[in-house]
């Protein structure tokens, strides 16, 4: 009898050793599912992150890029470019990378303020064409709009468009 209670003694002893080894690893996977999402949410914060850096390029394609006369094989100038995108996109941005990708016949445009600075635009398009239907004559320019011969400019502390009100040098 007294062996078996010793036996039953040791038997209870590896049995609280081994719920503390098991307390023990389970604290340990909680642990580790708790960085497991936290590296999950930030593989989506670079995920974004990466989205709007992307979202912030401009890619020109074609065989040998010319702008404005200026090819660009290896050198490229971004006063050029800056040039080029406030022409045709009529976004005026300051250039802020442009990089040769893939075999060399694309580059990307890096700008600052790009999405800012389109929905500038966006909304001066939407305005140019309520006020078209009501019969005015417009003309749209970068961050401006030209109604019946009158200029209203965007205001960026006012948020809205404002009339043009250069101050004219005296008639002598």
């Amino acid at each position: 009898m007294k062996e078996i209670r010793s036996e039953q003694k040791q038997y209870f002893e590896e049995i609280g050793e081994i719920k503390k080894e098991n307390i023990e690893l389970r604290k340990k996977v909680n642990e580790l599912e708790n960085k497991l999402e936290k590296m999950g949410e930030i593989e989506q914060k670079i995920e974004k992150i990466e989205k709007d850096r992307r979202r912030k390029n401009i890619i020109i394609k074609g065989k040998n890029i010319i702008i404005k006369g200026a090819e660009f094989k290896d050198k490229i100038e971004m006063e050029e470019v800056q040039k080029f995108i406030e022409n045709k996109i009529g976004v005026k941005s300051e250039v802020k990378e442009v990089e040769k990708i893939g075999d060399g016949k694309n580059i990307r445009v890096t700008l600052e303020n790009l999405d800012q600075e389109l929905k500038i635009q966006k909304t001066l398009r939407v305005i140019a064409k309520n006020e078209k239907e009501k019969g005015k004559r417009i003309k749209l320019g970068f961050q401006k709009i030209i109604m019946d011969g009158n200029t209203m400019i965007w205001d960026k502390n006012k948020n809205d468009l404002v009339e043009n009100k250069k101050i004219q040098a005296p008639k002598n």
